[in-house]
């Protein structure tokens, strides 16, 4: 074997010294040295890129899990999940303030979701910036993810679970929204964006059914202030549903703000203080 190590190391060394003793190969080297750099600048800035999206990734989905909503035992109907929608269904105002809050948002998310990235950056901009946007009081945002998995071998979708549990429940918000013509959104939206609402609404349907997975992501408002809408609503509390926060965004007068954060935060803003097109009287205030 070191015969071998030592052949090999000998052939390279008389490759160095050949080199090193001629002269015309040594800028030859240099210059192809130079353009291998060069062609490979592409490649690199694009794994560089690929590195910094994957951490991005991480990033947004490790927020999503900080505000998750253990899922643990819904097969029995125990998870933390279960307790806020039956605490909606019984209209236990003291359990939901005590256990979340008086207001939140409810977000159904997903491990592999490419829009919940897009919403990432505008719940945290509306979590950190309230004065900003005019938003008083505490804000609290909760996710859901729905590829959670459990029971034996972790054969149960435990969202699925939920929706067996609760079905007239979410029967009963579906209802509310799509049939409900005062909705703000399904009056104060362009064509397209009402089309596509009331398409993700029928939709969500299907998915309480276990017919199809639900979109994500899918964001509940839950309002039990005393200046809410928690009496108007058909089900108790839940006051607001909207899907993708990109397909708001043009409602607004977007152009004005600096970020795409912004933005969006922005419509999540609108939400929270039955503004903008979220405001019943919205048509007769512009």
């Amino acid at each position: 074997m070191k015969k071998v190590f030592r052949a090999i190391g000998g052939f390279f060394a008389k490759i160095g010294r050949w080199i090193a003793n001629t002269a015309w190969i040594q800028p030859l080297l240099i210059v192809g040295g130079i353009f291998a750099v060069i062609f490979s600048i592409p490649y690199i800035k694009r794994g560089i890129e690929g590195l910094i999206n994957a951490n991005k990734v991480d990033a947004d989905l490790e927020y999503y899990k900080a505000q998750k909503l253990d899922l643990s035992g819904a097969e029995t109907g125990e998870s933390q999940v279960d307790k806020l929608l039956t605490y909606l269904e019984d209209k236990d105002y003291e359990s939901v303030t005590k256990d979340f809050a008086e207001k939140f948002y409810v977000t159904f998310v997903s491990n592999t979701c490419g829009s919940c990235k897009d919403a990432v950056g505008a719940f945290k901009y509306f979590d950190g910036h309230k004065s900003e946007l005019n938003i008083e009081g505490d804000v609290k945002f909760y996710t859901i993810f729905i590829d959670t998995m459990g029971g034996e071998n972790d054969k149960v979708n435990l969202t699925k679970k939920v929706f067996e549990n609760h079905e007239d429940l979410f029967d009963n918000i579906v209802a509310q929204f799509a049939e409900n013509e005062d909705y703000p959104l399904l009056k104060n939206v362009n064509s397209s964006a009402r089309s596509t609402l009331k398409s993700s609404i029928e939709a969500l349907s299907k998915a309480v059914t276990g017919d199809t997975d639900i979109q994500t992501p899918t964001t509940f408002m839950i309002d039990l202030t005393n200046t809410g809408k928690a009496q108007e609503s058909f089900v108790y509390g839940v006051t607001a549903l909207f899907f993708s926060i990109n397909d708001l965004i043009d409602q607004s007068e977007s152009t004005k703000y600096d970020t795409n954060d912004f933005t969006k935060a922005k419509v999540l803003a609108n939400c929270w203080n039955y503004s903008d097109i979220f405001d019943v009287n919205y048509e007769n205030n512009k």
